[in-house]
């Protein structure tokens, strides 16, 4: 029996998102905690996307227990970096 295939999608931010824009990272990543979709554009100058969720944090724990995963690390000149997994929701929204 196949009930569906996950498709996920890694995003990794090495060192080169500004300390100060992690207020809106937060705000983000505490949405998608609650299990909220969002759009991603792969191209911010294309008007194709897709419908995911947010299925790791990248931090010590995993997004489905109590404690938030997500876990910044501050490197060199106030940059930070982090990982996202990304999981497609499945018949969700997209557009070519």
């Amino acid at each position: 029996m196949f009930l569906r295939q996950d498709q996920f999608f890694v995003l990794t931010f090495n060192s080169n998102v500004p300390w100060d824009d992690m207020t809106g990272w937060q705000a983000f990543i505490d949405y998608a905690n609650t299990g909220g979709s969002f759009l991603y554009y792969p191209d911010d100058s294309a008007s194709r996307f897709d419908e995911y969720w947010l299925e790791d944090g990248g931090g010590s724990a995993r997004n489905s227990s109590v404690i938030s995963a997500w876990n910044p690390r501050m490197g060199a000149r106030m940059l930070s970096s982090f990982e996202l997994t990304l999981r497609k929701v499945p018949g969700g929204l997209s557009g070519l």
